[in-house]
């Protein structure tokens, strides 16, 4: 008989298993459609198309799909076409659970096997475990008999295995000794004592193992969820990018935006238009930023010259260093700081021209700024070398840039480039948008009041989150 347990060990190891194998098919063809397993795929094929019609079905998650229209949210179609209805709420796939439920009994199987007489209670576990799983299966089956009236291959194997593994429980469960008789006072005591028996699985083993077997079903459900959030960012992939691509919408962002006034300094440095100029942009920027240099580039080559001279920017500090930005601990590029002394000092000494000469060698070096020689630089671009290291290190720059960095923390500035345009800012999916800046030109040229009276836009509504006012993001 203990061959036969052994081998009947080993089924259930395999049998569970190959419930988790079609389980995570069941589920990949629940999320997308489709598996990879050609053997579901022929299974249900040859079922006539029944696993479809439970995949689609309300009982194919936990809990059940709402029948009501209220519970349920329109979602626009592709191309303008008829909006479909997603329901609302968390809904876990029921293939999820059987891949825990199979996970689980594999590694109990594995670890634990068949039980002894002194560890009998053990068996406990994976009796609980089937009984329940069986009753599932019994409700399912149900289910698919008088609800939705369709047969899925897929899981009459499941449930099948199911009930296989229950036998196996019952088989493998040790029985109770039967009581011997007492040996007689004249009985040989010649042969030796029985070697006493250890309770298998000890109770560590039996706990190590529960252990273990639960983290094998986390790991394997975090998985499958992962592939279910994966699925839905790729299903609202085409709305995010129908929403960040109309200017439309963007500016509807920016308009529901706190109007926040910002001081700006007289000798602040600038680009494009004059100071009375009817646009106003200021860029909270750090002179090591990839994405300041890039949305710098935009300005330069896109934005400014088509605001037709209607667009100031202006340029704010936020190096991302602690070195000189206690707001930004341990961020970005040790050289922040430096980089916005070398600009403002030559800014002190040769001006708004300067400024942006330095602040392009800085951009042009941004890869090897350690290398980088501010003193020669500056005596290239015909500034005194030594005032320049002097300037770098006064108080009247470090003044400057702190200002700076406490005005972009009272706005909330966090990150690099944050950008606002009249005092409101600008969400950052729009910062790159040319379009958005295009139809910013024409709104705004004419007046600040000009920007909310927006046509309506017939791509998807906002979330909440995007169009919160007063945030940076």
């Amino acid at each position: 008989m203990i061959w036969l347990k052994r081998v009947l060990v080993v089924s259930a190891v395999g049998l569970s298993l190959f419930g988790a194998y079609l389980s995570t098919q069941m589920l990949l063809q629940h999320l997308f459609g489709k598996s990879t397993s050609t053997l579901l795929t022929a299974m249900c094929d040859a079922a006539g198309g029944g696993c479809d019609k439970i995949a689609s079905s309300r009982w194919s998650t936990i809990p059940p799909k709402p029948k009501s229209p209220e519970q349920t949210a329109a979602v626009p179609g592709k191309d303008g076409g008829a909006a479909a209805q997603r329901h609302v709420g968390v809904h876990v796939p029921v293939p999820i659970l059987g891949l825990l439920y199979f996970s689980f009994l594999a590694a109990w199987f594995l670890g634990v096997g068949c039980p002894n007489q002194l560890g009998r209670r053990w068996q406990l576990v994976p009796f609980l475990a089937v009984l329940v799983g069986n009753g599932w299966s019994v409700f399912f089956m149900y289910v698919m008999a008088k609800v939705v009236k369709a047969w899925c291959a897929g899981c009459l194997t499941i449930h099948g295995i199911n009930l296989l593994l229950l036998i196996i429980v019952l088989v493998t469960c040790p029985r109770r000794r039967r009581k011997t008789a007492i040996p007689s006072p004249a009985a040989d005591h010649s042969s030796p004592p029985a070697v006493p028996l250890i309770p298998h699985p000890t109770a560590r083993l039996a706990l190590v193992t529960l252990a273990l077997a639960m983290s094998f079903g986390l790991i394997g459900g975090a998985i499958a969820v992962a592939a279910a959030f994966a699925l839905e960012v790729a299903r609202n992939k085409p709305i995010v990018e129908e929403v960040v691509g109309d200017p439309e919408i963007l500016a509807r962002m920016y308009s529901k935006r706190d109007r926040i006034e910002i001081p700006i300094a007289p000798d602040a440095p600038f680009l494009g238009g004059k100071a009375n100029a009817p646009l106003t942009m200021i860029v909270f920027s750090d002179m090591t930023c990839s994405r300041c240099k890039q949305f710098e580039e935009l300005l330069t080559e896109t934005i400014i010259p088509s605001s037709g001279n209607r667009l100031r920017v202006v340029f704010k500090h936020f190096p991302l260093s602690d070195a000189c930005n206690h707001y930004a601990p341990g961020r970005g590029s040790t050289h922040s700081c430096e980089a916005a002394r070398a600009a403002e000092a030559a800014r002190l000494q040769g001006g708004n021209e300067l400024f942006w000469k330095m602040l392009a060698r800085v951009r042009a070096q941004s890869e090897d700024l350690a290398s980088l020689d501010y003193r020669a630089e500056a005596v290239r671009l015909g500034l005194d070398g030594d005032r320049f290291v002097r300037d770098m290190q006064s108080e009247r720059v470090r003044n400057r840039i702190s200002e700076d960095v406490e005005l972009g923390h009272k706005l909330a500035v966090e990150a690099t480039p944050t950008v606002f345009l009249n005092d409101r800012i600008v969400p950052t999916v729009a910062q790159d948008k040319p379009a958005f800046w295009e139809l910013m030109c024409k709104r705004l040229a004419d007046g600040p009041t000009s920007v909310e009276p927006l046509a309506p836009s017939t791509a998807p509504s906002l979330t909440k989150a995007e169009s919160s006012p007063g945030l940076p993001r």
